[in-house]
């Protein structure tokens, strides 16, 4: 150690501001080795097991395996406090923490913004990952506002909140501008910042933005009122409906037989009370039908969104 070091420890601890190492068991380890870590079974169950916990994923490979500790808690909330959000993470670094990280955390449909001179070990954490990732000029903070600014307006053409609102225009003879969005995260931000006006969302995408009173809802698409008790578009607008629905397909030479017994089964797992009701908290109504009904509906949503489609006059990107 430097003689230039020991002194500043020596003055840090004079003041009582020199913090000692506080003892903790558990596995700890070092290596340069970060991509054979990060896909090395005990480091999937540290992360799988710390989820479990709620331990937040921070840190690097080794907190995974050791425990979180109360001052990385600390820090962690006052950091969550200061940017306002619900959560933040802290790591030390290393190259396996930055494998571990941007390969798990972020998810299909998020945006990781990185500044150019990054280490190798995050670019190919990222590779491994979901997310898409766009590069900022380095230490340059507008650089960074107008990647995220670019990527949220990006691909919003033909998305379903598009094609919803392009259907309101066509039936309510008015013509609303769109501000094109990556998808309802991005466009419910938009919203809450003033940069558009009104949106059509998904129930999942805003229901927490309503409960924060940061957004508030005006009526529901579907054919009759359900979450909130809010009015449906269909009383004031008759034949208006959008339904975002999600369904289950296979190969088109799954046999019959398969094709039956997979329906069955899933219907039973829906009309469960406890499935119904993870369903119906995150704003959507549990229903199933048959493979037929299931062909009938595609085929209709495709004849009806294929004609939104024509006379909005909408073109792919």
């Amino acid at each position: 150690m430097y003689k230039s070091h020991e002194r500043a420890l020596e003055a840090l601890a004079r003041r009582g501001r020199r913090r000692a190492l506080a003892p903790i068991t558990g596995v700890d380890f070092s290596s340069n080795d970060y991509l054979a870590l990060a896909s090395s079974p005990e480091l999937r169950d540290a992360a799988r097991a710390a989820l479990e916990r709620g331990v937040p994923i921070g840190s690097g490979a080794s907190r995974l395996l050791r425990g979180n500790h109360r001052e990385h808690e600390a820090l962690e909330s006052e950091a969550a406090a200061f940017f306002g959000a619900e959560s933040a993470l802290f790591f030390g670094g290393g190259f396996i923490a930055n494998v571990a990280l941007f390969s798990t955390l972020p998810q299909r449909g998020d945006l990781v913004v990185h500044d150019a001179l990054i280490h190798a070990s995050v670019h190919d954490g990222m590779r491994m990952g979901k997310a898409e990732r766009a590069e900022a000029r380095h230490n340059e903070a507008q650089s960074f506002e107008d990647v995220i600014k670019d990527w949220r307006v990006a691909g919003g053409t033909g998305t379903p909140s598009h094609l919803a609102m392009e259907l309101f225009n066509i039936m309510a003879k008015v013509k609303l501008n769109q501000v094109p969005y990556k998808g309802n995260g991005p466009a419910s931000i938009g919203l809450i910042t003033g940069e558009c006006e009104v949106m059509i969302g998904s129930g999942p995408a805003v229901l927490p933005h309503f409960a924060s009173g940061k957004l508030r809802a005006l009526a529901t698409t579907g054919p009759k009122r359900s979450i909130m008790d809010l009015p449906a578009m269909v009383e004031v607008l008759p034949g208006y409906e959008v339904v975002q629905w999600y369904g289950i397909l296979a190969p088109a030479d799954t046999p019959k037989e398969i094709i039956d017994r997979l329906q069955r089964e899933i219907a039973r797992a829906i009309a469960s009370p406890k499935l119904s009701q993870v369903l119906i908290n995150m704003g959507l109504q549990p229903a199933s039908n048959t493979p037929d009904e299931f062909r009938v509906l595609i085929k209709s949503e495709i004849e009806k969104w294929g004609n939104v489609i024509r006379a909005a006059n909408i073109k792919g990107e």
